[in-house]
């Protein structure tokens, strides 16, 4: 039986940015995904892409805590999505998966790149906010680093899903907490992402940007 394959759009990351990011730095391509899998591969539907604050950091020119995201690729970023096709016995059509497929429709990896997840678990939106990256960050920095304690005030530049989830501290300890920006503000600033059909959904937030 002959492979199946998969138109794709992808944003590719081709300028970088002085200031806001816009649609200007990325160029949306439509191309055909060749179904054929080797061994161990597997093709990936995109159902949620993260954007995430790091994002704009690794588009400096310059060495920060990473490397310059390059020019002339996919932007980078996680993914939650669905098992197309698979030549691994880990996977199966249908599954639920997430990886670091960046922003695109469809993606072929190798299985090991994938995690899977289990949807009666958890929304699996959620390992792309508070039971992903952003949330882990989110509990550590503030359990660990914060360290919150009576009568003391924690200033965060914005309260995302998975901060405002790990701010559920005992009610004895009697933080207060200040938020800086408004969360629509950082909503209509990719609204420019919606072109791509799936949900872009910001991995601190949860919430999607377009279909």
């Amino acid at each position: 039986m002959p492979s199946k394959n998969f138109e794709n759009r992808q944003w590719f990351y081709v300028k970088r940015p002085a200031a806001r990011v816009g649609p200007e730095h990325y160029e949306l391509r439509e191309t055909t995904l060749n179904g054929e899998l080797s061994a161990n591969e597997v093709i990936v539907r995109a159902r949620y892409i993260s954007v995430d604050p790091y994002m704009r950091i690794q588009q400096h020119e310059r060495n920060t805590y990473d490397v310059p995201h390059p020019l002339g690729i996919v932007q980078r970023a996680g993914t939650v999505g669905q098992v197309m096709a698979s030549a691994s016995e880990r996977f199966r059509e249908g599954d639920w998966v997430l990886g670091y497929n960046g922003w695109q429709l469809f993606d072929k990896c190798h299985a090991n790149d994938l995690q899977k997840l289990d949807p009666d678990a958890a929304p699996v939106s959620t390992a792309l906010g508070v039971l992903g990256m952003p949330g882990r960050t989110a509990w550590f920095g503030l359990m660990e680093a914060g360290r919150p304690g009576i009568g003391r005030s924690r200033c965060c530049r914005f309260l995302g899903r998975a901060i405002r989830q790990a701010r559920r501290l005992p009610r004895g300890w009697d933080c207060r907490w200040r938020r800086q920006m408004p969360l629509s503000d950082r909503y209509a600033r990719a609204g420019w992402c919606g072109r791509l059909p799936c949900v872009f959904r910001h991995a601190n937030f949860g919430r999607g940007f377009g279909q």
